[in-house]
């Protein structure tokens, strides 16, 4: 039987009032990044969310395999994961004479990756996904955002659809994950299956595109 695996990194940013001293400089704060994480044996450019007094600043990363050095626009940084890198979550953290940031969490990962296409929060406009497996590094980054995917399966194929944010990426979010059929019709949803994250496991009964759909609430109640 084949199988499509889909996993969802997702970050919900979470924008952050600071108040420093404008005497004193202050150590790198580091609220997020993305794409969250990479698939190993390639170089990406990750877009830090925080505060920097200073750049370019240096990078830490835990564990052997990945590299990261400041990018030349403010709150970039160059990422190379080598092609034996060990899968699995790496820590960041981004430093200067000041201190160092925070530990922020980085996945390296095995499968294809691609950025979500906005707009995508109707089915219409769904981002056609072309692979049979994939990472989706995704946000949702306003008010009732939902991010949706068109994946075209054959009868009998099974389509494994999880998400990987609050428990990993400790992204403040709890996810709602939905399946809707080729006829429009709700037919699974999906909360919570790995703490807060959730994950849907379905078995096609007819051809067609089907419409995965994830929103979510904050990871605590307001």
């Amino acid at each position: 039987m084949k199988q499509n695996l889909l996993l969802f990194c997702s970050v919900l940013c979470v924008l952050c009032d600071s108040m420093v001293n404008p005497s004193f400089a202050a150590a790198p704060v580091v609220n997020s990044l993305f794409p969250p994480g990479g698939q190993r044996g390639t170089k990406l450019d990750v877009t830090v969310g925080g505060t920097f007094d200073k750049w370019p600043v240096q990078a830490w990363v835990s564990g052997d395999g990945v590299t990261m050095a400041a990018g030349k626009a403010k709150g970039t940084i160059r990422v190379t994961i080598a092609a034996d890198a060990v899968p699995g979550v790496r820590y960041v953290r981004l430093f200067d004479a000041e201190g160092a940031s925070s530990p922020r969490p980085f996945i390296v990962g095995t499968l294809p990756e691609v950025t979500e296409k906005e707009p995508n929060d109707e089915p219409g406009s769904a981002h056609m996904l072309d692979r049979s497996t994939v990472v989706v590094n995704g946000r949702l980054d306003k008010t009732a955002d939902v991010d949706c995917f068109a994946v075209p399966l054959h009868k009998g194929q099974t389509l494994v659809a999880s998400v990987e944010a609050n428990r990993t990426l400790k992204s403040p979010m709890d996810g709602i994950l939905q399946l809707v059929g080729p006829d429009g019709f709700l037919i699974a949803e999906n909360n919570d299956h790995d703490g807060l994250d959730p994950q849907i496991v379905f078995t096609a009964p007819k051809d067609g595109t089907y419409i995965v759909r994830l929103f979510a609430f904050p990871a605590t109640p307001d």
